[in-house]
């Protein structure tokens, strides 16, 4: 039995159980909601970052750093993702999908980091290895394991354009091309406060797209069979 109950029998079972017809988002609507919530809450993640950074650090180390920024994507996620999955009752059930899948990726991430030494090859190992285990875990919560290929390389390639298109954006904005445009503007710190949140905030945005689009395919099936028609309860 899946533990989420997010397999199409159970998402179908609250649907012909519930009063109303179900909301079932488009592929674009899964792609802007995941994109635009998620990218508030990357943004909200590396806030911490950027204020608290250098406290966090000398008080719990840098993974300790790393655990806080995690609680706060894992903690503002449901009410994100929740949106996405059809039927009654998806903010909880995507929320301890997402807990679980999260924690996979975040500890993948975090020994290619550490593994690695903070090189380029970490980031990328990180970034590749940890969201091809979050796909794959977000597809078995769904019952879709033959989705796994396909959402892992839309995963994939999303979280990596996020995560280094950031990246890029927060080396140069505190360096001397960000001060050539900005720095009439805005001084060193306040353009490296600005860079380290433009980071959370593409790479959340990226990120996020990327996972509405695995919950838009894992939930192929339940679509289909929706288009046949299932019984609605009815009164009496």
């Amino acid at each position: 039995m899946n533990p989420f109950a997010l397999d199409p029998e159970s998402i179908l079972g609250r649907v012909a159980q519930a009063a109303v017809p179900p909301r079932v988002p488009t592929l674009r609507q899964s792609l802007f909601i995941g994109g635009v919530g998620f990218g508030l809450v990357g943004l909200a993640a590396f806030a911490v970052w950027a204020v608290g950074g250098k406290t966090l650090t000398r008080a719990v180390g840098e993974p300790g750093l790393y655990a806080v920024c995690a609680l706060v994507f894992i903690g503002l996620a449901g009410a994100v993702f929740g949106q996405l999955v059809i039927g009654p009752g998806g903010t909880k059930r995507i929320y301890g999908l997402f807990t679980l899948a999260f924690v996979i990726y975040s500890v993948a991430w975090c020994a290619a980091w550490f593994g690695l030494r903070g090189t380029l090859a970490a980031e990328v190992a990180g970034a590749v290895l940890g969201s091809a285990a979050m796909a794959g875990v977000m597809a078995w919560g769904f019952s879709a394991g033959r989705e796994i290929l396909r959402v892992a390389a839309v995963l994939v390639l999303l979280n990596a354009l996020g995560y280094f298109l950031g990246e890029i954006w927060w080396r140069w904005l505190p360096g001397e091309g960000g001060a050539q445009l900005f720095g009439s503007l805005l001084n060193r710190p306040q353009r490296a406060m600005l860079a380290m949140l433009g980071w959370g905030a593409a790479y959340g945005a990226f990120f996020g797209a990327g996972v509405g689009y695995v919950i838009f395919q894992c939930q192929c099936e339940v679509r289909s069979r929706l288009r046949t028609g299932i019984p609605l309860k009815t009164g009496g």
